[in-house]
């Protein structure tokens, strides 16, 4: 797992930072083309069709990709990319409760050799941004004290993940179900002050990033709809719900299921929310990476 890991993250990065060619930090060239634009005034929804992320995204990733050329990008982003790995390890053998030197390389080589690691280094995709805080705040907020300060912290790391929001949307669920301190004595067995603190960055991020276009922020959102299925109707081999309803020629039905989805997982995370919070991770893991 060792060299597995050595050689694809070595071969990968670079890649990501120096290589050139049309696979070289693919995914990184088009998000850094869209946040210049965007900023720029340019209507980026009604210019390019893969632009499939909605306003606030352009917001968080500006402090990486907006004011740099994108040579100059392809480092900082590699540079954070090391910062992600070493979190996701440390977040892998923290929960793993391995013991001893093995079972601690062990836990934390699992995410680190697997391809799919690998690739998203080299095409410069979010995932590997997203995943570290989302599930950090994700465990603050669950088994944290319940402090001002640690959900604060919590819910600018849910904020964050949210640059990607497909796939954090369903962890959503685990924000607005976080664990009363007093055990729901007093009526409603959850805490809102999470919830409400992310509602309130995500919607100041979009508010923020709406300003710079010329668009009123209600046709931005129609517009970047627009293009999100656009995108899933192109979704090719990928196994998820909207790619199957498109070769079903079924595109319309995308957004409701993708919405009935949803709301079956929050009844069942509901129905569990006293299981170990790994399980119940594990589970809107495999309904993020099917539901949209």
């Amino acid at each position: 797992m060792a060299l597995l890991a050595a050689a694809k993250l070595s071969d990968e990065m670079m890649r990501l930072v120096w290589r050139t060619g049309p696979t070289a930090a693919v995914d990184l060239g088009l998000r850094h083309a869209e946040v210049h634009r965007w900023f720029a005034g340019v209507p980026v929804y009604r210019t390019s069709s893969a632009a499939a992320y909605p306003p606030a995204t352009y917001a968080t990733l500006w402090p990486f990709l907006g004011w740099l050329s994108l040579g100059s990008a392809r480092w900082l982003w590699g540079a954070t990319t090391v910062v992600a790995l070493v979190a996701m390890a440390w977040v892998v053998v923290r929960e793993s409760g391995a013991s001893g030197g093995w079972q601690r390389s062990a836990a934390a080589l699992v995410a680190l050799a697997m391809n799919q690691t690998g690739v998203a280094v080299g095409n410069g995709q979010l995932i590997l941004h997203v995943l570290p805080p989302l599930v950090i705040g994700l465990l603050l907020i669950q088994r944290g004290s319940a402090s001002w300060l640690e959900d604060l912290v919590a819910a600018a790391c849910v904020v964050f993940a949210m640059v990607k929001v497909t796939l954090a949307v369903p962890f959503l669920w685990l924000v607005f179900f976080a664990p009363s301190p007093d055990g729901g004595d007093r009526g409603w067995p959850f805490r809102l002050r999470p919830a409400l603190l992310v509602a309130a960055g995500y919607v100041g991020l979009t508010i923020f990033a709406a300003s710079f276009q010329a668009d009123s922020l209600w046709v931005q959102l129609r517009a970047w709809l627009s293009v999100a299925r656009g995108v899933a109707e192109g979704g090719g081999d990928y196994a998820n719900v909207s790619a199957w309803l498109g070769r079903a020629e079924l595109d319309w039905l995308a957004l409701p299921v993708a919405t009935a989805v949803f709301a079956i997982l929050g009844v069942w995370l509901y129905r569990r929310r006293e299981a170990e919070l790994w399980v119940r991770l594990g589970v809107v893991a495999l309904v993020t990476r099917f539901w949209m």
